[in-house]
């Protein structure tokens, strides 16, 4: 079941030094622990622990780590159309605050 939205996926943690806010996004598996360094790819839910910057947003200074296998990174998903808009969609509905 590729790209699943059904539950919060993300790790969040804060680098001190340089106070960036960084979120890590991937497909979640009741198999795997939510802090552990493999996670399944955000396209097709193979086990990777490869990670690629989606998107920085210097305003808040937060950074987007999308998991990608070595497959869909081959096949450059992360610059596919379709695939940006549901990112983009996801992080709208899950990560950014209205005022």
């Amino acid at each position: 079941m590729p790209f699943s939205f059904l539950s919060k996926n993300k790790k969040e943690y804060k680098k001190e030094d340089k106070e960036e806010h960084i979120i890590e996004l991937y497909n979640h598996s009741n198999s795997l622990p939510v802090n552990g360094w493999i996670q399944q790819c955000k396209n097709c839910d193979i086990r990777t622990s490869k990670t690629i910057e989606f998107k920085r947003v210097d305003t808040s200074k937060t950074i987007y780590m999308v998991y990608l296998c070595k497959d869909c990174n081959r096949k450059k998903v992360i610059k596919d159309e379709e695939f940006i808009n549901k990112l983009n969609k996801h992080i709208e509905l899950n990560y950014l605050f209205t005022s």
